[in-house]
C-alpha cells in the first residue's frame, strides 16, 4: 500500500511538472506571436530597424515561413532608408545569390557603397563597425575576384583599421586582414613584403580565422617574413584543423610534425 501511494505522488508529480513546462510553452509561444505581431506593425509604418528584422525572421523562417523574396523585400524597405545593417545584408544576398535570390553584383556592391558613403566620425556603435567591416570587406574581395588588387588592398585594409567585437564584423576584419596578407606575400597591388604579411596573418590568426592560422603555420615552417620556428607552426596547422581546415590535416597527416616544406 505505502509503496503504491509513493508511485501515485511522483506520478503526480511528474505530471505537475509535464504541465508546467507546457505551460510555459504556450506562454512563450503567445509571448513569440505578440513580437511578430508587433514587429509586423512597426514594419508596415515605416520602422527601418524593424524592417530589417522582419527581412531576417522570412530569410531564416524564425516564426513565419522561410521567403527568400519576401526577406529582399523587407531588407530593400530598410536599406533604401538607410538601415546600414540592412543594406550589408542585401548585398551580401544580391552578391552571393543564395536561399532563392537571383544574384545581382552591381546592385550589391551600390548597397556596400551607401554603408562607406554614411560613415561618419560618430559611429561608434559595434552594430556600425559591424556594417562598416562587413561592406568594406567585400567590396575589396569583389575587387579581387577582378584581379584590381589595388582596389583591393584599398578596401581591405579599410576593413582592418577598426577593432569590432560583433561576430559578423570581427570576422570580415580578420578575413580581411588574411587577403591583405596574402595580397602582401604576393606583391599584388602593393609592394612585396614578407614581413608584413607574416604580421598580417598573425593578426588574423589570433582572431581565430582559420585560413590565416593555416597559412602563418607555413610560413613559420619555411621561415618565410619570421623566423622559422616549427613547434610553433605545428601550433598554428593544429588550431587551423580544429577549425576542419583541410590543408591542415593534410599537412598533419603527411607529416608527423607537421611540418614538411
Amino acid at each position: 500500500m505505502e509503496l503504491g501511494a509513493k508511485f501515485l505522488h511522483l506520478l503526480g508529480t511528474l505530471l505537475a511538472w509535464v504541465l508546467f513546462i507546457g505551460l510555459l510553452a504556450g506562454i512563450a509561444w503567445v509571448v513569440r506571436r505578440i513580437h511578430l505581431a508587433w514587429e509586423t506593425r512597426a514594419a508596415k509604418r515605416g520602422n527601418p530597424e524593424q524592417q530589417a528584422a522582419m527581412g531576417m525572421r522570412y530569410l531564416e523562417g524564425i516564426d513565419v515561413e522561410e521567403n527568400p523574396e519576401k526577406a529582399i523585400a523587407w531588407y530593400r524597405k530598410a536599406a533604401e532608408q538607410g538601415w546600414r545593417e540592412a543594406q550589408v545584408n542585401l548585398g551580401l544576398l544580391l552578391l552571393r545569390g543564395d536561399e532563392g535570390v537571383e544574384a545581382n553584383p552591381e546592385e550589391a556592391k551600390m548597397w556596400f557603397l551607401k554603408v562607406v558613403e554614411r560613415r561618419q566620425k560618430a559611429d561608434d556603435l559595434e552594430s556600425v563597425r559591424a556594417a562598416w567591416a562587413m561592406a568594406t570587406f567585400n567590396l575589396g574581395w569583389m575587387a579581387l575576384m577582378e584581379q584590381e588588387f589595388t582596389e583591393a588592398a584599398k578596401w581591405f585594409r579599410l576593413a582592418t583599421e577598426r577593432k569590432c567585437y560583433l561576430k559578423e564584423g570581427a570576422l570580415a576584419s580578420a578575413m580581411a586582414q588574411c587577403n591583405l596578407a596574402w595580397l602582401y606575400a604576393e606583391g599584388r597591388g602593393v609592394e612585396q613584403n614578407p614581413e608584413e604579411a607574416a604580421k598580417r596573418y598573425r593578426i588574423s590568426a589570433e582572431a581565430g580565422y582559420a585560413e590565416a592560422q593555416y597559412q602563418l603555420g607555413l610560413l613559420l615552417a619555411q621561415g618565410k617574413g619570421v623566423p622559422r620556428d616549427p613547434e610553433e607552426a605545428k601550433i598554428w596547422f593544429q588550431k587551423a584543423a580544429l577549425q576542419e581546415h583541410p590543408e591542415a590535416f593534410k599537412r598533419l597527416r603527411n607529416d608527423d610534425s607537421g611540418l614538411s616544406v
